[in-house]
């Protein structure tokens, strides 16, 4: 039995864009419970429209790239290059062009511009990207991956080190947009400001703030690799006083040690 299943769609410029493929079932499977479409069925027709709706959305980027946004002209052509884009329904090889600068708004320049990278600068998509890292959190890389292959038409998902380079690659986002948050956060809370005494010699007064690094060797015999850790405390000078922050990262960098300390001591909102 062949199913043929038709994509169509209208773009928002008014052309009719349509593709058909086959999907083959087999009558001879029904005596053995297979009634339906299985799970590779399902990868093979998301698969199938994946590839139709990312080639179509491509080609209508790729127009409205083209047109100049100061002349209303049409970028030249330097050259095609393809790319694999991947999506949680399947990789979708695609082929699209390096445009030039307009060059009647800027005769003088050769700079290039790629609509792929600019709508998919991962190739990958960040819904895939999401799931790698939420499954990658949570559990083991190779668990991770085998659930990833058994429901995703993916074929580089059934690879755990792949899995674990996206996982990696989104913690470290996320650690950069939260450092770069905190270095431009103003401190100018209203809470910090406190009535301070001129008493002479009161430990309750002083502020306390310890810092100690230290410089940990790569071991050959275990592998790993040399990095340095600072750990800190901060708190009152008096005995019995409730004991403040205490806190302990690697790297001493600059642009890394100002958002650091600061996101623990932050005032309760």
């Amino acid at each position: 039995m062949h199913w043929r299943i038709t994509v169509e769609a209208v773009d928002p410029i008014g052309d009719g864009y349509s593709k058909e493929f086959l999907v083959e079932k087999s009558l001879d499977d029904l005596t053995e419970g297979r009634l339906g479409c299985s799970i590779e069925d399902g990868k093979t027709i998301m698969a199938q429209i994946q590839k139709a709706v990312v080639e179509r959305e491509l080609d209508l980027w790729v127009r409205y790239r083209r047109v100049c946004q100061t002349c209303g002209g049409k970028l030249p052509i330097k050259d095609y290059q393809k790319r694999t884009i991947l999506t949680v329904f399947g990789s979708v090889p695609v082929t699209y062009p390096w445009l030039l600068v307009c060059q009647k708004c800027s005769p003088w320049s050769s700079l290039t511009l790629s609509p792929a990278t600019e709508i998919c600068p991962d190739r990958a998509t960040p819904e895939l990207l999401e799931i790698s890292a939420s499954l990658g959190a949570r559990m083991s890389y190779r668990e991770a991956s085998d659930i990833l292959s058994t429901f995703l038409p993916c074929h580089l998902s059934r690879k755990f080190t792949t899995l674990r380079h996206r996982t990696l690659a989104i913690g470290k986002r996320v650690d950069n947009a939260e450092r770069n948050r905190l270095s431009h956060e103003s401190l100018n809370y209203r809470d910090r400001a406190q009535l301070e005494l001129n008493m002479e010699g009161d430990k309750a007064r002083e502020i306390i703030f310890s810092v100690d690094t230290a410089h940990i060797p790569l071991f050959k015999r275990y592998g790993g690799r040399t990095f340095e850790a600072v750990v800190g405390h901060c708190g009152r000078g008096g005995r019995g006083d409730t004991p403040g922050p205490v806190l302990a990262f690697e790297g001493t960098h600059p642009a890394e040690l100002k958002p650091t300390w600061r996101s623990p001591c932050r005032p309760p909102q």
